[in-house]
């Protein structure tokens, strides 16, 4: 546990050989240990630097990077308790050093050894104040410094402290030579947990364009803020990376929703079919999308076909309006025999007889007179309809056209008891009453039918 904390919080602990005096990493008696502490006295005193820098440099007349003899046996020790996770028993080790006597590199590296005990407690508030200790002190150089502001940042921003958070990350930044895409991360995530969207969107962008490979976190950060502020054109390529990098059903769904969203229709097709072909549309309302797209653009029968696929793997609700959606693509496919099983069903299903009217219709383009007034007959008997007038009028005409003009004329004198059918039922009361007339007389067939809107 200490180990991956250590890798993946504090950013960057020096290796024991760089935090060790030269005395140290030697084979020297007592004697040299004494003349090296004797050298390291006269050195502080002076106020001069000695050794080298965490990447082995020359430092020169600035500040000092490594320890004492002395406080480096203590700080080891503390180490390896950290290590073993026994915290309790490093922290005293530490605390008990006197830190007046120390280099500020010293009091810095004893501070953020503190700092990873508390953290390895699960004190955050703790961890950020010796991390800030370990800064205040100046004794590391200039990256180091960085990655630990850069620490307390992140550390704000776990307990949801966002202000701080900023405030932290600004100073980094002033300091940071070259920002990573995942400080940019953090800085959009920070802005964006605030709601501060137009402040979150440079830095996410900025997060997306500098990884090295394609990250799903960053690039869904950026597709929030790019749809919070509906920036739909701009949420394309974002969409298009996370599909081709991590095709999820969500993204493909959200790639369509987008296309839509710009009025881009066929785009919108193109990823909820790529999505069907996977097998990733699994829900009622998914599937129906892509069928009603499909009908929206006067590909019915495709349309026809996903929802029979649906209806068959319990996918779509066997419902009224599932049964109907399918009936109505096989319909305006004008595959009539394939739409009457359907509708028959929804029309049983449907509190209403409206269905069965339009069942009705569906048998007189097909010319199947007795199914038409049976259907008709359910539906008139099932009441509740839209158009009563108009269910009357068909039957009129169902009537005459399976040859049985005094059967249509009793229809269509009901039918003419509504106002938005009775011009229509007069016309053909008028011309079944001449035929019927000339069949008295001569004996003879049916004439021409009158044009109907029915």
């Amino acid at each position: 546990m200490a180990r991956t904390i250590l890798m993946t919080l504090m950013c960057g602990l020096l290796v024991l050989g760089q935090v060790a005096p030269a005395a140290a990493q030697g084979s020297g008696g007592e004697a040299e240990q004494a003349e090296e502490e004797k050298k390291e006295k006269k050195e502080k005193k002076k106020g001069r630097s000695w050794g080298k820098t965490e990447d082995g440099e020359e430092w020169g007349a600035g500040k000092s990077q490594q320890m004492g003899p002395r406080l480096y046996k203590k700080y080891i020790a503390a180490f390896e308790l950290y290590q073993e996770e026994q915290l309790d028993s490093a922290i005293k080790i530490l605390s008990n050093i006197r830190m007046s006597r120390l280099t500020p590199y010293e009091r810095s590296k004893i501070y953020e050894l503190l700092g990873f005990c508390a953290y390895a407690k699960e004190d955050t508030a703790g961890t950020r104040d010796y991390m800030q200790k370990a800064l205040d002190e100046d004794g590391f150089l200039r990256d180091k410094n960085a990655d630990i502001q850069f620490t307390i940042a992140r550390l704000y921003a776990s307990d949801q402290e966002w202000d701080n958070a900023i405030a932290s990350l600004d100073k980094w930044f002033a300091i940071a030579e070259k920002p990573s895409s995942a400080a940019y991360n953090l800085q959009a995530l920070v802005y964006f947990q605030q709601q501060d969207y137009d402040s979150a969107l440079e830095p996410a962008q900025k997060a997306v364009d500098l990884a090295v490979k394609p990250n799903e976190g960053w690039l869904r950060l950026l597709l929030a803020i790019r749809l919070t502020k509906q920036h739909y054109k701009e949420s394309v390529p974002v969409l298009e990376s996370l599909v081709a990098n991590f095709p999820k059903k969500a993204y493909w769904l959200q790639l369509s929703t987008v296309h839509g969203a710009l009025g881009s229709y066929e785009k919108a097709l193109v990823p909820l079919q790529l999505a069907h072909a996977q097998d990733l549309l699994e829900t009622d309302a998914e599937v129906r999308r892509l069928s009603q797209l499909l009908m929206f653009l006067e590909l019915p029968y495709r349309s026809a076909l996903v929802l029979e696929e649906g209806l068959d793997d319990e996918k779509v609700d066997a419902d009224v309006d599932g049964w109907e959606m399918l009936s109505n693509s096989w319909i305006a496919a004008r595959e009539y025999e394939k739409a009457v099983a359907p509708l028959e069903t929804a029309a049983q299903l449907d509190p209403t007889g409206d269905l069965f009217v339009r069942l009705a219709q569906v048998h007189i383009q097909r010319e199947k007179w007795a199914e038409a007034t049976r259907a008709l007959s359910q539906g008139i008997a099932k009441g509740e309809l839209e158009k009563p007038g108009d269910a009357l009028l068909l039957m009129g005409i169902a009537h005459y056209s399976n040859k049985s003009p005094a059967t249509a004329r009793s229809w269509f004198v009901r039918a003419r008891g509504h106002a938005d059918s009775r011009k229509e039922a007069d016309t053909w009361i008028q011309y079944v009453d001449r035929e019927l007339a000339a069949q008295a007389a001569a004996g003879g067939g049916q004439a021409e039918a009158p044009a109907t809107g029915g």
